[in-house]
């Protein structure tokens, strides 16, 4: 292998043992004719372990120079040539040489230690070299020197930030870090203020003044347009392409139409920007509102309407029908998507409008012929709509939904206040999915894996140089020299003339994790593509997608015919099909229903009669839990875990690291197989799985549990076996964690409580320290952490129970993001006497920024864990 070195999709099977003289540390295994392999190229990170790098660097008492590195490489691995890394655990480090004649222009550096948490650890953790003028400086660090810590920048643009503090040389990472690090770092809240501070929101009386006095729709629609952007870029979250095709509707009827139009619910929850700028149009919201959206609780929330919550789409119809019959005095307008129509329920809520003769009630699809990131015909397309909606007994009206005077006359003639007709009215209002000039900066493309057209303005936000750009744009559309004034003014006070002021301020609220760390969500999706691919472990695995197939990490498998299934916005009929899959191949076929986790409880029927009729399937629901923190209570999953064990025969999962979603996908697939063939078939019983994957990773669980090697189905138990403090006040505690969330604040409160480090799981007995302590005079000492990944009806628990009953003068501390599935497994595996203290769900929570935000409203943080022991 020369040149770019072929790394196969699984690493594992790429490393080989050292075998004591330095050889064979990265031995390939044969390759394929044909086979598709990664490789590597510049800015590329993989995470993998040199044996024997420790000692070099113990013997130089110091992280090693290129040279040094690349010497012992060539001892370890003679002849390798071109690209190569060097890494110590998970903290570094990684170096990369593109020239044979061993010059060192354009070496990159990436530090990566989660644990670092001042500069003074950060000298200790980080390989020390000279940085060359004009090289990539990549930090995924909430330390920033002068910029984004998202973001790459140049020894050039790191110098001009530090020469305003005092910085006047070069600065040599060897012994000048620590003074740059100090001198240049900028406090995140500071870098949040200058954020908040850079968005321009459209005062209100400009706008109202082009309704009310000029009556100029077209530019009231760009300035709310430039709202919308603005809420959006305030969250770095949100789905510009969906609200920009639905504004001219939502200002029609509720600026327009205020006379006659009672309650506007907006059923296509995405566009949730675009129904809070207008209702600022009308005075409802305030704009300190507006720069709030998904910020927490009391603030507005993603998927959600004012009059009710939306739902994972296709219920709002049926809703909406019930407010109209029991207000027939007023009037109802809902908003659909066209992709939402794929949902059945829809269909349901015509029949009864028509039945009970609901007029009181508007129905507007905005048919923008996207769904997501693709086109709805790709996906899932409804043929003839007019039709179908006529066979339903609704005459329809199609305009052109930017056309105001077209939306003003369609409207019109569904309100009974303002027509004498007596038909029921459907208006479909054809419109663009992030007009111009959204589309000049992000243009559509073709998916390189799945061949279909692509749009990344459903969920893309623009950089801060795009953003001004786009309202320059969408003031060039109106006439309100005023507003352009205040913009101008504006971007003078807050810098946004200035590129390097832009480069400053950041575009993500979330922290990056690199190529290196993934969460249990794409781990899964690539394996089972990798799976499906090769027709692994000799099985016929047949993948069913519910408009999500980017989103679960399989686009690879998106149109291969007779493997993969695209069934749209329709759970229960993915559901269904799946069982038919598997009762007509008498289990010879595995299902695999990919999804979001919370959307599976639209089809929570189709999974119990799946059971009960014997029919196995694995159900993979992704963005579970807690660490999905953006989109609120409609997509959030706290209760699935308890309702997925009620169903026969089923096995919960729950992956803690990413090769672990690897070996359980393996581990049910293995056992699918081997109940097929078992005499219990005959008798209808079902073996299936529930995996309940996650989007965000958590390197340090993942740190946490490479230490440890077990049977994927058993628990991890991490024992520590020197006793506690000889005093009085110490209270001895353990865990039992399930799920990356839970186990990751486990071990922040080992941590906090001093026994034990991340970077190093034996145990060191310390006492609290009375800061990290806080008011609280008792302190703690843990005996040990148990990670759960599985629970279901056929689950050994004995090597938990074990665990458990060698700690029987121990507090149990029970942490998962669900209401309380393992805490009963527990419950029943430990004498009633033990106490046991639950850290789970209580609640759905609101929209958040950030994961920080959403686990503190959620009470998963060291203190209130304290508190939770101390209240036993």
């Amino acid at each position: 292998v020369a040149n770019n070195m072929a790394v196969l999709q699984d690493l594992s099977c790429v490393r080989q043992t050292d075998n004591g003289a330095g050889k064979g540390l990265f031995a390939p295994r044969n390759i394929s004719k044909g086979e598709v392999v990664i490789s590597l190229k510049r800015g590329d990170i993989v995470s993998e372990t040199v044996e024997g790098f420790d000692s070099l660097t113990s013997r130089l008492d110091r992280m090693p120079t290129i040279q040094e590195a690349q010497n012992f490489l060539s001892h370890c691995v003679p002849g390798l040539q071109g690209n190569f890394y060097v890494f110590k655990s998970n903290c570094l480090i990684y170096f990369e040489n593109h020239a044979a004649d061993g010059n060192v222009n354009g070496m990159s550096l990436s530090w990566l230690d989660e644990t670092c948490e001042n500069s003074e650890e950060v000298i200790q953790k980080i390989a020390l070299r000279d940085i060359a003028k004009g090289e990539e400086i990549r930090t995924d660090y909430n330390k920033c020197v002068g910029y984004d810590t998202r973001t790459d920048i140049t020894m050039r643009q790191f110098l001009s930030v530090a020469r305003k503090f005092g910085v006047t040389k070069q600065p040599s990472v060897l012994h000048d870090m620590e003074t740059a690090l100090v001198v240049s770092s900028r406090p995140q809240e500071e870098l949040t203020a200058a954020h908040r501070t850079s968005l321009f929101i459209v005062p209100r009386e400009f706008i109202l003044e082009l309704a009310v006095k000029q009556k100029d729709w077209q530019s009231v629609a760009a300035l709310t347009r430039i709202n919308i952007l603005s809420i959006c870029k305030g969250a770095e979250h949100g789905w510009l392409g969906g609200s920009f095709s639905v504004v001219d509707i939502l200002i029609a009827v509720h600026m327009r139409f205020a006379l006659h139009v009672d309650t506007v619910v907006l059923a296509k929850g995405h566009a949730a920007a675009a129904q809070y700028a207008v209702l600022y149009n009308t005075g409802d919201m305030s704009q300190e509102m507006l720069r709030q959206y998904k910020n927490g609780k009391g603030c507005p929330e993603a998927h959600a309407d004012i009059s009710c919550d939306t739902g994972s789409l296709g219920q709002s119809l049926s809703v909406v029908t019930g407010m109209a019959l029991a207000s027939r005095n007023r009037h109802f307008v809902v908003v659909l998507g066209d992709g939402e129509l794929q949902e059945g329920q829809n269909y349901e809520a015509l029949m009864s409008i028509k039945k009970h003769k609901v007029r009181n009630l508007t129905i507007i699809v905005d048919r923008n012929q996207f769904q997501s990131d693709n086109r709805v015909e790709d996906i899932m397309p409804v043929h003839n709509l007019e039709g179908v909606f006529q066979g339903f007994g609704f005459q329809t009206i199609i305009i052109d939904g930017h056309d105001a005077k077209a939306i003003e006359a369609a409207v019109k003639k569904t309100i009974p206040a303002c027509s004498t007709s007596s038909d029921f009215y459907i208006i479909i209002a054809d419109t663009k999915k992030a007009l111009p000039p959204i589309t000049q900066h992000m243009p559509t493309s073709v998916h390189p894996q799945t061949g279909l057209e692509w749009q990344p303005w459903h969920t893309k936000i623009p950089v801060w140089s795009n953003y001004v750009t786009i309202i320059d744009e969408q003031l060039e559309m109106t006439k309100c020299e005023a507003v352009k004034v205040h913009w101008k003014e504006h971007k003078a006070k807050y810098g946004l003339n200035d590129p390097k002021r832009l480069q400053l301020l950041p575009n993500s609220h979330r922290p990056s994790y690199g190529s290196i760390h993934v969460g249990t969500g794409k781990a899964f999706g690539k394996e089972l593509v990798r799976i499906v691919k090769e027709n692994l472990y000799s099985v016929d695995l047949r993948v069913i997608s519910c408009d999500l197939a980017s989103s679960c990490g399989i686009n690879e498998i998106v149109g291969m015919e007779g493997k993969f299934y695209e069934v749209g916005v329709a759970e229960q009929n993915a559901a269904s099909i799946g069982a038919g899959l598997a009762l007509e191949s008498k289990g010879q076929i595995i299902p695999v229903l990919c999804t979001y986790s919370n959307f599976l409880k639209r089809c929570y029927e189709q999974i119990f009669i799946n059971a009960v009729q014997g029919a196995s399937l694995i159900y993979a629901g992704t963005y579970s839990g807690l660490c999905y923190h953006t989109d609120g209570k409609s997509h959030q999953s706290f209760t699935d875990v308890s309702s997925m064990l009620a169903i026969p025969g089923m096995t919960v999962v729950d992956p803690i690291s990413s090769d672990s979603a690897v070996s359980l996908l393996k581990f049910a697939i293995e056992q699918i197989s081997h109940h097929r063939d078992q005499e219990a078939v005959k008798f209808k019983s079902s073996c299936s799985f529930y995996f309940r994957l996650r989007r965000t990773p958590v390197p340090a669980v993942d740190k946490f549990v490479s230490e440890f090697s077990n049977a994927p189905k058993d628990p991890i138990t991490c024992d520590f076996k020197d006793g506690p403090p000889d005093t009085e006040t110490v209270k001895t505690v353990c865990f039992v964690t399930m799920g990356t969330v839970a186990t990751k604040l486990a071990l922040d409160c080992c941590k906090a409580w001093k026994d034990m480090t991340v970077d190093n799981p034996s145990h060191k007995r310390r006492r609290v320290d009375d800061t990290k302590a806080e008011s609280f005079k008792a302190q703690f000492w843990v005996s040990g952490i148990a990670v759960v990944s599985m629970i279901g009806q056929a689950v050994d628990h004995s090597r938990l129970q074990e665990f458990l009953s060698a700690r029987k003068d121990a507090t149990i501390i029970v942490i998962e993001d669900d209401v309380g599935a393992l805490a009963a497994v527990v419950k029943s595996l430990t004498d009633s006497k033990q106490h046991v203290a639950h850290i789970g769900m209580h609640e759905h929570g609101p929209s958040f920024r950030t994961l920080d935000e959403c686990l503190t409203h959620h009470k998963f943080t060291v203190p209130h864990v304290e508190k939770a022991i101390l209240s036993l």
